[in-house]
């Protein structure tokens, strides 16, 4: 408790000492003291905990000052710098010359032209070409984990809640599957070999119990699994857009499911 005090105090004491030092640089600006303006700031930027809102009105200040004493590569760069931070910024035109201003727009005009040249380089198309060839591998990939396990692509795709969940839903279902289709089995052997008239009411109900348990549970792990490939496909923010899986469960007869899953790669 003692050791977050004084974390609080201290950072408090920084904000503090920065807050300070800023309004005195903002009284210099306001005095058309910009050769002091200049000089201060380089100070207070040297400060690796500067927050970002105090660094852009510094960077402000520090291209006005440069622009007024006839630096404009300077003025640019700084004003370079606050976009950076903030490409949306504006300033309180109001309070600026036109020159400034018209130089200001002039400057994030070009800045923004710059961005989007980057965005779309051939080189930058190509890395997201290849980003989006390794995600839809590596989707194709977690599908497949999904066939032999729903969740287990989740899992592998980092969405671990709803993963896990499956994961574990799944191995539960399964396991309880197993165990009523080997029951129905056995229950219905029991049945069909039972001679004895008042018995046989008695082995049948068992018989049908077991069935229809199996049934549920199959019914239940076969829809658990369509929902874990199809929220895979639907949901992952890395999608497939095309290749799309098909999906088809059929009752061959009592004792038989058939669950068919077409996947084109």
């Amino acid at each position: 408790m003692i050791k977050k005090f004084f974390f609080v105090f201290f950072a408090a004491s920084i904000l503090l000492a920065q807050t300070n030092s800023l309004q005195e640089i903002k009284k210099l600006y306001e005095d058309y003291e910009y050769e002091k303006v200049i000089q201060q700031s380089n100070e207070l930027l040297n400060d690796s905990q500067l927050p970002d809102s105090l660094k852009i009105d510094l960077y402000f200040m520090r291209a006005v000052s440069f622009f007024a004493i006839g630096n404009e590569n300077l003025s640019r760069s700084n004003f370079e710098n606050i976009f950076q931070l903030n490409k949306n910024y504006t300033p309180d035109l109001a309070k600026l010359s036109p020159k400034i201003t018209n130089f200001f727009d002039e400057v994030k005009k070009e800045f923004l032209k710059k961005e989007e040249e980057k965005t779309y380089s051939p080189e930058n198309l190509e890395k997201l070409k290849q980003l989006a060839i390794e995600r839809e591998d590596e989707l194709k990939f977690s599908m497949l984990k999904n066939i032999f396990l729903p969740g287990w692509g989740q899992v592998s795709l980092n969405n671990k809640n709803k993963g896990y969940a499956l994961v574990g839903f799944s191995i539960v279902n399964l396991t309880a599957a197993i165990y009523f289709i080997i029951d129905t089995n056995k229950k219905e052997n029991d049945y069909l070999n039972e001679i004895d008239k008042n018995l046989m009411p008695i082995k049948y109900s068992n018989y049908n119990d077991s069935y229809k348990k199996r049934n549920i549970l199959i019914s239940t792990f076969a829809l658990v699994w369509i929902y874990s490939q199809l929220d895979l496909l639907l949901n992952n923010k890395y999608k497939i857009q095309q290749n799309l899986p098909e999906v088809n469960l059929s009752v061959e007869d009592k004792n038989l499911f058939k669950l068919n899953f077409k996947l084109n790669f």
